[in-house]
């Protein structure tokens, strides 16, 4: 199982610490200078996926800062500062060849990169440039403000929310004033605002793109993870995806996409082949009767071979009449099937959502597919494991199988964990069912 990278940055005219200027980060995007892809082997030309061409950024970019102005606090108009942010980029990359088979492909993955793009940065959005000259694929997302003030923060945020620490305090001029003391205390504040917004960012882009498409939230360094934990994570997540393809595929019905109903493709498919049929074989049947009665006005001495003909062509009709009705209950039969799964998945995962946290879903989803795919003893290895080693992810795993009925749940509620006696096992499942859930 792979796991998400997704970085976001504003850049001046002026440049930052590392010397990046919106004319080199534009310069990068192109390709254009040995000096912007030094760290870059063999550079190869960017390939446009939606929007504008870099050429054309640098022009827009140039024009609506030559036209903008800001405000002072005298309300006089001047133009904007070179070190003014006045370009942000985001960077989202994907695992390419390192990626696991559940993992979405690259195309996919662009496709739902740019969705969320235009849903976050609006008519900003005017450029996204795909790199494949790296060690993977990822895209660059180019946000234009549109503003006269063109303020490049404002889609950054973590920077609105430590401005916002600021403003609650006075201002920066109030702020200036203070001691030194209580300045590194609502500096390290908007730091704290900061990191918080940024995580919510990532997450955000996490639940939208990547978890649907089969990518992980943070990796194992991230939070030092055991190898071993990683790995099962790594199996959980390719599970899911194989179980949400299968779902979408039985009944149009996506778990990790927050409970909405994708179109039902494989009963559209069903529908149109019969309807195509019905329509061939009305045409046939047509044709056959016009034949049938062309042949009894041409051929009125020949009647034994017309007779024939005519009990032939009755003979295919009825067949055909019979093939129809066939069709048709077959697709009634499959609409129903289709509503009782679609309904049984929206009870469940309303009953999810409404006990858990949307990180605690896909779990959830999991476990259904579990429940169909192991043995009575697979899953008593696997939910006493669960049990035995988290126990407030027991308490949410215990309820969801009590909710449902499972047949494997009294085992697990008398089996003692290892190296463990009864008594003292049921005393600590006492006090997991009186410890509240934190999710997972």
């Amino acid at each position: 199982m792979s796991y998400q990278f997704a970085h976001l940055d504003c850049f001046s005219r002026k440049g930052n610490d590392a010397g990046q200027t919106v004319d080199f980060i534009l310069a990068e995007l192109g390709r254009e200078r040995a000096s912007a892809t030094r760290h870059i082997v063999q550079p190869k030309p960017p390939s446009v996926v939606y929007g504008k061409t870099v050429a054309e950024v640098r022009a827009l970019h140039d024009q609506r800062v030559k036209a903008a102005r800001s405000t002072n606090v005298k309300g006089q108009e001047r133009r904007i500062r070179v070190d003014q942010d006045t370009l942000a980029v985001a960077v989202v990359s994907h695992p390419g060849k390192d990626a696991t088979t559940d993992v979405a492909g690259v195309e996919e993955w662009q496709a739902g990169v740019i969705a969320w793009a235009k849903r976050q940065y609006g008519d900003a959005l005017v450029s996204v440039v795909r790199h494949d000259d790296e060690s993977h694929p990822h895209l660059h997302c180019v946000v234009l403000p549109t503003a006269p003030d063109m303020k490049a923060s404002a889609f950054h945020s973590g920077k609105v929310a430590k401005d916002a620490v600021i403003e609650k305090h006075g201002g920066k001029k109030v702020v200036g004033a203070l001691g030194a003391d209580q300045r590194k205390e609502i500096n390290r504040e908007g730091d704290r605002a900061y990191r918080e917004a940024m995580r919510e960012w990532q997450t955000e882009h996490w639940q939208e793109v990547s978890a649907p498409l089969g990518l992980a939230r943070f990796g194992p360094n991230r939070r030092r993870l055991t190898r071993s934990a990683w790995r099962d994570e790594q199996r959980s997540y390719e599970f899911l995806r194989r179980v949400e393809r299968l779902n979408a595929e039985a009944s149009g019905f996506n778990p990790l996409k927050k409970g909405r109903v994708v179109e039902k493709e494989v009963v559209r498919e069903v529908e149109n082949r019969v309807k195509a049929k019905e329509i061939d074989l009305t045409n046939q049947k047509n044709r056959d009767v016009a034949a049938v009665t062309s042949l009894g006005k041409t051929y009125q001495k020949k009647s034994m071979e017309d007779r024939k003909k005519l009990e032939i062509s009755a003979g295919e009709i009825a067949s055909r009449d019979q093939t129809i009705q066939e069709l048709s209950d077959r697709n009634r039969e499959m609409d129903e099937e289709n509503t009782a799964t679609s309904q049984k998945f929206d009870r469940v995962t309303s009953e999810l959502l409404r006990k858990t946290s949307d990180l605690e879903h896909a779990p959830a989803g999991f476990m259904l597919a579990a429940m169909e795919t192991f043995s009575e003893d697979q899953q008593v290895e696997y939910f006493g494991k669960i049990r035995d080693e988290n126990p407030s992810l027991w308490e949410i795993v215990r309820d969801f199988l009590e909710k449902i009925g499972a047949a494997v749940l009294p085992r697990l509620d008398q089996e003692p964990t290892p190296d463990q006696p009864e008594m003292q096992r049921d005393g600590q499942r006492a006090a997991v069912m009186r410890t509240p859930s934190r999710g997972f």
